[in-house]
């Protein structure tokens, strides 16, 4: 700029200038014709020294132009050059300055920025979905001071986004159900089908048969019903009772000693029935179990103990986990003897639990329903649960009476003799200590 003045300024000051006088007055006669144009080349030359200084001096992306003016014109102005706004010094908002964006960046247009709380669900888990759904220009990170997730696209994805968040971020719970017979991977299979998409998952649990489900409360409570619906017994059950009376005889009057005979022996106290408790056994009814091949030879071996009688038997269909009664009446209820009809009724409920593996798990719970003057009611229970396996037999014995038998004593030979042979002999019916004993075999049967 400084350059251009001044040779504005030395141009000015040559064209106003005065002829040489040195060249008017050594040559009157040449004429004013060659007096100006002598003076007009010697200014041509002044101006072309002067462009010449001026260049070196320019810096190398200076290039000047020389421009013709016709005389009576005034040059053209200089193209203005724009002023330089100052960058705003930037809106406050939350305690951070807003960064003004590079003017040769690509402006952001069309992007909202949303703050998102999250309640229940960790970021770690959804942070990669959220990824995978934002656009090219779009941001999503996580504030883990404020437990918030911020997003930042087009409307369209972050209402999306925002979708996705309220569906994922919901109350979850885990819950182990044990399968009792139906297998693992059956059970899987009911779970998943049934659990919340994108949500609720199932696995195999680390215990046997279980599964573990994790889902909304409500989902749980389906899955629920439908593994309840599923692992079921759905097979019948068959019961086959014998119920044996033994009199006693002298040398086994305190009973049958089960403790030594039966496996999975124990005693459940039935203090209800006058005799039970002053035999072998102590105040307990006795309980325990029999191989298919021990139950015959015990049948056999009873018979050393005194004389057996099958009082009843018969076979029930139940369910898994309903009970059944069977009742065990004694001398008197059945008629035998003078004691009137219908007294000393023994119930035993029997409810069968058969488990995956074939396992029978057997409740027995023995009450006394009635009574008559040699027996009292009562009305506690008593409960016995007995594990069994497929063909073996619950054995419960130590249930006493007294019975009147058939009794005949008579002197050898006279005893025998016609018409004075009564003398010499003695019959009539004699008190005599029994023990009542219950047999219950469990099988399993396909419905018809």
């Amino acid at each position: 700029m400084r350059n251009l003045f001044l040779t504005l300024f030395i141009l000015a000051g040559l064209l106003t200038a005065p002829a040489p006088r040195g060249v008017l007055a050594q040559d009157p006669a040449k004429g004013t014709d060659v007096i100006i144009n002598e003076t007009l080349d010697s200014l041509e030359n002044r101006l072309d020294r002067l462009q010449a200084s001026l260049e070196e001096e320019a810096p190398e992306t200076f290039s000047p132009k020389k421009i013709f003016i016709p005389a009576g014109e005034t040059p053209p102005e200089a193209p203005r050059i724009p002023e330089q706004t100052p960058a705003p010094a930037g809106n406050i908002t939350s305690g951070k300055i807003a960064a003004v964006p590079d003017k040769e960046a690509p402006a952001a247009v069309g992007l909202e920025t949303k703050i998102i709380p999250l309640v229940y669900a960790e970021a770690s888990g959804i942070l990669e979905t959220l990824q995978d759904m934002k656009g090219p220009k779009g941001e999503v990170s996580y504030d883990s001071a404020e437990s918030a997730l911020i997003l930042t696209d087009t409307p369209e994805r972050v209402a999306a986004m925002n979708a996705y968040i309220v569906k994922i971020d919901i109350l979850l719970e885990t819950e182990v159900f044990e399968l009792e017979f139906i297998r693992t991977d059956e059970g899987l299979s009911v779970a998943r089908q049934a659990v919340t998409e994108g949500i609720g998952q199932a696995e195999a649990g680390e215990k046997a048969d279980s599964i573990i489900v994790t889902d909304t409360p409500a989902a749980l409570g389906k899955i629920r019903e439908l593994l309840k619906e599923k692992d079921r017994f759905n097979r019948a059950i068959r019961i086959k009772t014998r119920v044996l009376q033994i009199v006693l005889n002298e040398e086994h009057v305190a009973g049958v000693d089960w403790e030594a005979i039966v496996s999975e022996y124990q005693g459940a106290p039935f203090p209800g029935l006058t005799g039970a408790g002053d035999g072998a056994n102590g105040g307990t009814l006795s309980l325990g179990v029999v191989t298919k091949e021990d139950y015959a030879v015990l049948l056999e071996a009873l018979d050393t103990v005194g004389a057996v009688e099958t009082v009843d038997e018969g076979t029930m269909i139940t369910e898994q986990g309903k009970g059944k009664t069977v009742k065990v009446l004694s001398a008197a209820a059945r008629g035998e003897g003078d004691a009137p009809s219908g007294a000393g009724q023994i119930h035993f409920d029997v409810t069968p639990l058969v488990k995956k593996d074939g396992t029978r798990t057997v409740s027995v719970t023995p009450r006394l329903v009635g009574g008559n003057p040699g027996h009292t009611i009562y009305e506690g229970k008593t409960e016995a649960a007995v594990r069994i396996k497929n063909e073996e037999t619950i054995v419960v014995g130590g249930l006493f009476e007294e019975v009147l038998v058939e009794s005949a004593w008579k002197i050898p030979l006279l005893g025998d003799l016609p018409l004075l042979g009564f003398v010499f002999r003695n019959e009539g019916e004699v008190p005599r200590r029994s023990e009542i004993i219950l047999f219950l075999t469990v099988t399993v049967t396909d419905r018809k």
